[in-house]
């Protein structure tokens, strides 16, 4: 499998590829105007990147594949209102300011929540009975933005 040198830093990326090609340290060292050891370094770290790139893959993959479920309408109101209930302790935890993008820096499952909760709610009700909190802070927060 080829891999993705778009990760790395410069350095990195120049060091891996000339050292996949079969260049020796030395070389690659003198060329860059770095130690040995440096170059060294700069390869062990894009081997450990692409490691850690390659477990970021599989979990957004294992995230992301659908599964078939099939529930009952109670069981899906029971997970409604335990997604409501989430949401809340996890917006408790959320540090909101006036400037920057909160949102992205909400875990995950906090992320997911709002389009879960339509998703479930449609297959229910036939329609969005609750908003998401996410959702009524976003638009608190793009008319506070609107009016300054």
């Amino acid at each position: 499998m080829e891999k993705d040198v778009s990760i790395l830093t410069e350095k990195q990326r120049i060091a891996w590829t000339r050292h996949e090609n079969g260049e020796p340290y030395s070389k690659i060292a003198r060329d860059m105007g770095l130690s040995a050891q440096a170059v060294a370094n700069h390869v062990h770290n894009a081997e450990r990147r692409f490691r850690e790139y390659e477990r970021y893959k599989a979990h957004e993959e294992w995230n992301n594949a659908q599964i078939n479920l099939v529930l009952t309408n109670a069981e899906c109101e029971i997970l409604v209102q335990g997604l409501l209930a989430y949401e809340n302790k996890m917006m408790k935890t959320a540090h909101f300011t006036g400037s920057g993008d909160w949102r992205s820096r909400l875990p995950y499952e906090a992320q997911r929540i709002p389009p879960l909760l339509d998703k479930l709610q449609q297959a229910v009700y036939g329609e969005s009975r609750y908003r998401s909190t996410l959702i009524v802070c976003e638009m608190q927060n793009d008319l506070k933005k609107s009016k300054a």
